[in-house]
């Protein structure tokens, strides 16, 4: 429960820049101790290294991640004891998989709204030139009829019914 959690504060708490960076550098991590497991070397993380203070302490609920999956804070080290299984690690991972599918999915979905809505917009800008084509071409059949006389303009209407070339104050 609390490693669900502390997933879900990492994704909303965080840009997804921060967050990215933070979960790829904590699935190397996490990855090397599933994959080595007998490998002491794996299991401290010195707080002070550069790339662990850049790309995973600046992440909001990194250190609640850490606790959860069974690391300990040990002063200057996150330790990750040697009897500590390494299942907590393996659902982490799982866990950040899932999120990685469910952002995909999210920006598929956001991707074909997208283009509904472009292509909503590509059916309305031809329907207006249709009408106007369809205007155009009645007027022009109007225009043959011997007796026909141009209306007044739009311009001239908006203008009060005025002299639309004159200026006046």
């Amino acid at each position: 429960m609390a490693l669900q959690v502390s997933v879900d504060i990492m994704a909303s708490a965080n840009d997804k820049g921060t967050w990215n960076t933070a979960i790829e550098r904590i699935q190397t991590y996490f990855g090397n101790i599933v994959n080595n497991a007998s490998e002491p070397k794996f299991r401290r993380i010195k707080k002070a290294n550069k790339i662990f203070e850049k790309d995973v302490s600046k992440c909001i609920g990194s250190e609640e991640l850490l606790k959860a999956v069974g690391w300990a804070d040990e002063g200057e080290f996150w330790v990750l004891p040697p009897d500590a299984p390494v299942e907590p690690l393996q659902e982490a991972l799982r866990l950040f998989q899932v999120k990685a599918e469910d952002e995909e999915g999210d920006m598929k979905r956001q991707a074909d709204r997208q283009r509904l809505l472009a292509m909503e917009k590509r059916e309305q800008e031809e329907e207006r030139k249709a009408q106007l084509s369809s205007q155009f071409s009645a007027d022009k059949e109007a225009r043959k009829d011997p007796n026909w006389k141009a209306s007044v303009s739009a311009a001239r209407n908006k203008a009060g019914g005025g002299d639309i070339a004159r200026v006046s104050n």
